[in-house]
């Protein structure tokens, strides 16, 4: 026994240990993919006669589920909470502006403020995105979640600051 290495046991019980599983397939991924397959079927079929309702629900319907997934894998990051927020904010300010504002000329200014704010939003979820990344990892959920909610608020924004009548 004299001439053990004290080091000995911690080599001998580092082996003993489980070996790294390699996962390929989870209950989450599998569930995951399930819900976007089974959503995406009807969105495509649905668009027979205008391909572009097919896309639109297609991604609605990806953000959403994204947006669930998000919520479940990272339930207190910052990352699951900008888009909440930011529709919270949106929605709130068009109640605001229909209910204090009169028809005319301010309230397509806040159209207009709101569309334009889209660039500072965009540009504020790619660099939270690449700090995420660098951070903790790729995601492919928390990515398509924040790209369709960019997508969405440029699209209702534009379509409220081109709307004819306000």
């Amino acid at each position: 026994m004299k001439n053990k290495n004290p080091d000995a046991c911690t080599k001998v019980t580092a082996l003993v240990g489980d070996p790294p599983k390699n996962r390929r397939y989870t209950i989450k991924g599998i569930l995951f993919w399930t819900a976007v397959v089974a959503g995406l079927i009807p969105a495509v079929l649905s668009g027979k006669h205008d391909p572009t309702t097919g896309i639109f629900i297609t991604g609605v319907y990806l953000t959403g589920v994204c947006g669930i997934a998000t919520l479940v894998l990272h339930p207190r990051s910052f990352d699951a909470y900008i888009p909440i927020c930011g529709t919270i904010l949106l929605l709130a300010i068009l109640f605001l502006t229909a209910a204090l504002l009169p028809v005319g000329k301010m309230r397509d200014t806040v159209g207009d403020l709101l569309f334009y704010s889209s660039i500072p939003l965009g540009i504020c979820l790619l660099i939270h995105n690449a700090r995420r990344i660098k951070k903790i990892g790729f995601s492919l959920a928390v990515s398509i979640y924040h790209f369709g909610f960019w997508v969405a608020w440029v699209g209702l924004t534009g379509a409220i600051a081109n709307a004819p009548i306000t």
